[in-house]
């Protein structure tokens, strides 16, 4: 039904005004849109138009917008400007996934596409996929005896471990981008190899 409610004006302005009061009443800071994934160009317009009805109430409450995105995909230049971030899902590629390389493509692509480079959040995967798209956290990961810092696959699974984390947080500084975000927490090993501390470590620096 969401795509309904994004393509009816009436329906938009019901949503956004329950958001609204949802945030308010609970405390939170804002919302964030996580559609997968709006399809052709009507569908990408209509959430064009409720990412910017969205930002336009919000905004009177001190409260924030963002969406998450993939990649591959192009939301038009008012989606971006209606934000405050972008969630950038630079993973899940086809095998290997989420290599620098591969993350920085998606960062550019999104650049091009408009979007302006201090509004985008960095996305880095706490699990690794193998050629199936099978999953695995990387607490299991890291268990395998092939694990170490500075390896990107082990047991044909493609990760992301302390090393390669660390390079991505310095090349989201280097890039002025808004910071980094993780999918996902309950996923992170625990005590000294927890990639949450090589995270927050690396953003010290």
């Amino acid at each position: 039904g969401f795509a309904a409610m994004a393509g009816d004006s009436q329906l938009r302005t019901k949503f956004i005004h329950d958001a609204r009061e949802f945030c308010r009443r609970n405390g939170f800071d804002g919302i964030d849109y996580d559609w997968e994934h709006p399809e052709g160009v009507e569908q990408i317009s209509a959430f064009g138009e409720l990412l910017a009805e969205t930002q336009c109430e919000f905004a009177k409450h001190g409260l924030i917008v963002t969406i998450a995105q993939a990649g591959w995909q192009y939301l038009g230049t008012k989606a971006y400007h209606s934000v405050d971030r972008v969630h950038l899902m630079a993973y899940d590629h086809d095998f290997p996934q989420a290599t620098f390389d591969k993350a920085k493509a998606d960062v550019n692509r999104l650049v091009e596409a408009g979007c302006p480079r201090n509004k985008i959040v960095l996305g880095l995967p706490f699990y690794g996929r193998n050629k199936e798209g099978e999953a695995k956290t990387f607490a299991q990961l890291m268990e395998s005896p092939a694990f170490n810092a500075d390896v990107s696959v082990v047991d044909g699974f493609a990760f992301n471990g302390p090393t390669l984390i660390a390079r991505k947080v310095r090349f989201a500084k280097e890039q002025g981008l808004a910071g980094v975000m993780i999918w996902e927490l309950g996923q992170d090993a625990r005590g000294s190899k927890s990639l949450l501390k090589t995270l927050s470590t690396s953003l010290k620096r």
